[in-house]
C-alpha cells in the first residue's frame, strides 16, 4: 500500500516537472517596436522652467510571452523598454535642462476578441538629468495602464496603435533645496509593427 502511495506521488511529481515542456511548446512570443510622442504633466521640480517643452518623442521595444497551457489563451505578461524625454529647457545663454527616462516594465495585457486590448504593470526607470548641461543620474518608481487597438496585417504580422499612462514617482535631492518632487504622469500615443513567432 505504502509503495503505491509512494509510486503516485513519485509519478505526480514527475507530470508537475514536465509539464512546462509543454507549456512551452505551445507558448508564443510577439515583438513590438513602436515609436509616437510623450505627453508629460509638470511636477514640483519641472514648474520652475517656464520655458520647457514638455512634448517629446519616445520609442521602445516591448516582448509579449502567451502561454495559454498555464495562463488563459488571451492573457500576456510582457516586458518593455523604452526612450521617454520628459522634458527640456534651453536657455538663453545655451545652457540646457532637461529630464530623460529609461523606463522598463514589467506588463500584463489582456487581448479581447476585437483586437482591443488593455494592459497594466509596473517597474523601474533609470534617469538622466542635465541642469545647465550638467547631468546626474537618479531613478524613479513607475505605474503602467495602457490600452489600444492591434490590427492583424497578415500571418503573425500586424499593426499596434496604443495610448499609455505612465506614472513616475520620483524624489530629487538638493544639497541646499532638500527633496523636490519629480513626479508627474506621461501620456503616450504610440504607433508600432508586432511580429509574433
Amino acid at each position: 500500500m505504502r509503495i503505491k502511495i509512494w509510486m503516485s506521488g513519485v509519478s505526480g511529481v514527475i507530470l508537475l516537472a514536465f509539464a512546462p515542456l509543454g507549456a512551452i511548446e505551445k507558448a508564443t512570443v510577439e515583438f513590438q517596436g513602436w515609436g509616437g510622442v510623450n505627453f508629460a504633466t509638470k511636477s514640483t521640480y519641472s514648474t520652475d522652467f517656464t520655458g520647457a517643452s514638455y512634448i517629446q518623442p519616445t520609442f521602445g521595444l516591448t516582448a509579449w510571452a502567451s502561454q495559454p497551457f498555464v495562463l488563459p489563451k488571451e492573457l500576456d505578461l510582457g516586458l518593455s523598454a523604452a526612450y521617454m524625454p520628459i522634458f527640456k529647457q534651453t536657455a538663453g545663454t545655451g545652457n540646457v535642462t532637461s529630464v530623460t527616462g529609461f523606463p522598463v516594465l514589467l506588463e500584463a495585457r489582456y487581448r479581447f476578441n476585437n483586437g482591443i486590448f488593455a494592459a497594466v504593470g509596473g517597474g523601474y526607470a533609470y534617469t538622466s538629468l542635465k541642469i545647465n548641461n550638467e547631468t546626474a543620474n537618479t531613478n524613479a518608481a513607475l505605474l503602467s495602464a495602457k490600452g489600444g487597438y492591434q490590427y492583424d496585417i497578415w500571418n503573425n504580422l500586424s499593426a499596434v496603435a496604443t495610448v499609455q499612462l505612465l506614472y513616475a514617482l520620483q524624489k530629487l535631492n538638493f544639497p541646499v533645496a532638500g527633496d523636490i518632487s519629480n513626479s508627474q504622469l506621461n501620456i503616450g500615443l504610440t504607433l508600432g509593427v508586432a511580429y509574433k513567432i
